[in-house]
């Protein structure tokens, strides 16, 4: 991913990594388990292989747009459909991501990614399903929270397995 290239992504990352060893202190003094260790090499295995674990959940995300757009198109065309639109928002966020190598300012820049995201995952279910742009966005709000959601898990579950792994 471009992003992890990026030095004002780096520099991102790096003071959240902070954030979360002063936030862990207390608990791994407490338990004596390497937590904020365990979460930036989580983090960083997770980003790295994001694409690879986004494959794993097109399937997911394929099974609710079938029960929400059951009479549009079967299981494997939505399959294809969402495998298409996750393909499409990486394309663009890539190219947008090539802004914060010469930009300064990756929170910001992150959160146009994902508005950016967010507009072209809602225009492709408005066309492709036919549908109103406000089932469109509600069903793309769905699909980023169910991502994140196990994207979260993920992240968790690994840490979870380094910090276990690691005593």
């Amino acid at each position: 991913m471009i992003l992890n290239i990026s030095p004002s992504f780096q520099s991102f990352g790096k003071f959240t990594e902070k954030r979360n060893i002063e936030n862990f202190a207390p608990l791994e003094k407490k338990f004596n388990i390497p937590i904020a260790a365990s979460m930036a090499k989580a983090q960083k295995i997770y980003t790295s292989n994001q694409s690879i674990v986004y494959l794993f959940f097109i399937p997911l995300i394929s099974l609710i747009t079938f029960w929400f757009f059951k009479p549009k198109y079967n299981y494997a065309e939505n399959l294809a459909i969402n495998a298409f639109m996750f393909g499409t928002t990486n394309w663009t966020s890539a190219l947008l991501s090539l802004l914060t190598i010469f930009i300064e300012m990756p929170f910001y820049l992150i959160f146009l990614l994902l508005f950016v995201s967010l507009l072209i995952t809602s225009y492709l279910y408005k066309n492709i399903y036919k549908i109103s742009w406000g089932i469109s966005f509600v069903t793309t709000l769905l699909v980023y929270f169910i991502v994140t959601f196990l994207g979260v898990i993920v992240q968790f579950s690994l840490a979870a397995y380094l910090m276990f792994s690691a005593t």
